[in-house]
């Protein structure tokens, strides 16, 4: 699936992309892009995640609220990317 028939795909289930995939890492607000090869969380630094790198995606409850989950990407380097959604 390309960029544009995911975002056409996010964009007629509930508004515009950026307002999808709008995510916090760490304490930065970013935008977490999902690509066809990847993600990409688009703040400073900038992130890219590509599938054939990552190691394990878990999902775990938010710490905050009842309301928010978190997603926890590890590549097969062991570096952990956290994001609050």
């Amino acid at each position: 699936m390309s960029e544009d028939e995911v975002e056409k795909h996010f964009e007629g289930m509930s508004g515009p992309l950026c307002e999808i995939v709008s995510r916090v890492k760490k304490t930065s607000s970013g935008l977490l892009y999902p690509l066809e090869r990847g993600f990409i969380y688009v703040h400073k630094p900038l992130v890219h995640l590509l599938f054939e790198e990552t190691s394990c995606i878990n999902f775990t409850r938010g710490t905050t609220t009842t309301r928010s989950f978190d997603s926890e990407i590890e590549t097969k380097q062991n570096n952990q990317y956290t994001f609050r959604h």
